[in-house]
């Protein structure tokens, strides 16, 4: 069985994925910011570590990733505090994550990151949303120049339908929407394997089971 240490650990996807990976058998150390979130991370399985990424330093996060199997980065400001605290976390909290993943000689990391985040054509009419789209640029750009065994996970708009587990992948998936329980599933599937390392994936909610995806990806 893994150790999955997640970035962001009460966001609705890493609760999800904390939740997945707790009833598959595997150990989940989920990052938290605030101590009173502990509980909701006891309640899906996790241990939950109190630790703010957008103020931690590397150094910080060595200790609690180290160890582990696989790194899940799922922490996001959402572009909704304003650009500070979405630079703070979406992207300098990546960057920190990722140079800690080196240090700590951990090999996989998984970067939650969306599904327009090369295009700054699709936020020039909405300013409140440039930061969002430059931090997740920034963040997938450093961690494709890295040795280390990325996935990058870009999902379409995000709904709360249930988990399908069926969905679609493809570099030409420009638009569409991804159920959060689905992005949960992939995130699982790839912290405890080495599918589709070094790719970017984009992927909607579709039709293909998500084994089957994965391992069409892996065959390109």
């Amino acid at each position: 069985m893994s150790t999955i240490a997640i970035v962001g650990g009460h966001g609705k996807i890493a609760l999800l994925t904390t939740e997945e990976l707790a009833a598959g058998g595997h150990s989940v150390r989920s990052l938290i910011r605030d101590p009173d979130q502990a509980d909701d991370i006891r309640a899906v399985g996790g241990e939950p570590v109190v630790l703010d990424i957008a103020s931690a330093t590397t150094e910080q996060l060595v200790d609690v990733v180290s160890g582990t199997d696989a790194i899940i980065f799922t922490a996001g400001a959402g572009g909704k505090q304003g650009p500070q605290a979405t630079f703070a976390v979406d992207r300098d909290g990546a960057l920190k994550t990722i140079a800690a993943a080196e240090h700590a000689g951990v090999a996989r990391l998984l970067l939650v990151s969306y599904l327009h985040a090369d295009d700054p054509e699709s936020v020039k009419d909405n300013p409140g949303m440039q930061p969002y789209q430059q931090a997740k640029h920034a963040a997938d750009s450093v961690l494709r120049k890295s040795d280390l065994l990325w996935t990058i996970l870009r999902p379409g708009v995000l709904n709360d339908d249930p988990a399908s587990k069926r969905v679609a992948i493809g570099n030409g998936i420009k638009s569409g929407t991804t159920s959060r329980a689905n992005v949960a599933a992939l995130l699982a599937a790839l912290a405890t394997s080495t599918l589709a390392a070094r790719r970017v994936l984009n992927v909607v909610d579709g039709e293909t089971d998500i084994p089957i995806a994965l391992g069409q990806v892996a065959s390109l």
